[in-house]
């Protein structure tokens, strides 16, 4: 499924954690990975490749080299085929450039790298590549774990397309890992104005569900996945957040909305905010829809 895994990297910690996670996703379903450095040209004026005379110029693409040889090295270690590049333009937009022009099937990064402050003024580049990534997006957080075998995997689920799509993608990786798939399915207590309002909110969440449990035995012909569920009321991102951590999960699969949908426009939508906080490395997986229109 993830015969090409696109590793943007800065050289950070957060981007070395990442690296390993795309490398033993790549060697685990046989795929390519590519590492990506991308010289941000909001701190120089000059064009890509000129920098002689120009020390920041120079110091960015030398750091370029080193973040994507650490890349193809860790996957050489696990006889993983790799390639690497540097271009230049604003990161984000140049990750979703690369994953157009590589036709990537997965993209595994860092939550936030070397520059925090981008974080709070305008809104973190992994952010803004979950957001508008056609292709399901892998984030590790700089405190989170090194990859390992993914044992328990947490698919949040509300019943919509994307959390259709979200369960089909933790499918495939628990297939893969012979993992356990927990089903979560949060009750948004903000929304219950009433008895009668979070009583049909409740039987909303149960439903949901019974969709993905109806949903696991279709596309899980062979009935190898172990499968628990729970409801529970609170504030879905952080409910999403706390139980994963609660249930030692190795892995937090979460759906993003449309391309015309709210979710994927208003930051600080529930999957950003899992993907900010989280300190179990999030898949977002966007839907099919959003697939179909980019």
């Amino acid at each position: 499924m993830y015969d090409r895994v696109l590793v943007p990297t800065d050289g950070s910690e957060e981007s070395r954690r990442a690296a390993t996670h795309g490398v033993e996703l790549a060697s685990r379903f046989g795929g390519l990975v590519r590492a990506l450095y991308v010289v941000d040209d909001r701190y120089s004026g000059l064009e890509f490749g000129d920098a002689d005379g120009d020390p920041v110029t120079q110091a960015l693409e030398h750091d370029g080299e080193e973040a994507t040889e650490a890349v193809e090295n860790a996957a050489a270690e696990r006889r993983v085929e790799a390639t690497s590049e540097l271009r230049e333009g604003i990161p984000a937009d140049a990750i979703l450039d690369a994953i157009a022009e590589w036709d990537a099937d997965l993209v595994v990064m860092g939550t936030h790298g070397r520059t925090g402050l981008e974080h709070f003024l305008v809104g973190s580049t992994a952010e803004r590549v979950v957001r508008y990534s056609p292709v399901p997006v892998l984030t590790v957080r700089a405190n989170g774990q090194d990859a390992t075998d993914y044992e328990t995997i947490v698919v949040a689920t509300d019943g919509s397309e994307p959390a259709d799509d979200a369960i089909t993608e933790a499918l495939t990786v628990a297939n893969a890992y012979d993992a356990t798939v927990h089903v979560l399915s949060v009750v948004d207590t903000r929304l219950s104005q009433s008895a009668a309002l979070l009583e049909s909110l409740e039987i909303e969440a149960k439903n949901a569900v019974s969709d993905a449990i109806e949903q696991v035995t279709t596309d899980d012909e062979d009935g190898d996945v172990d499968v628990t569920t729970t409801v529970m009321e609170g504030v879905p991102a952080a409910a999403i957040v706390d139980y994963a951590a609660d249930n030692d999960a190795d892995l937090l699969v979460v759906g993003t909305r449309g391309v015309t949908g709210l979710d994927r426009f208003v930051t600080g939508s529930t999957a950003e905010r899992v993907v900010r906080t989280s300190p179990v490395p999030v898949l977002t997986v966007p839907a099919e829809e959003s697939k179909n229109e980019e």
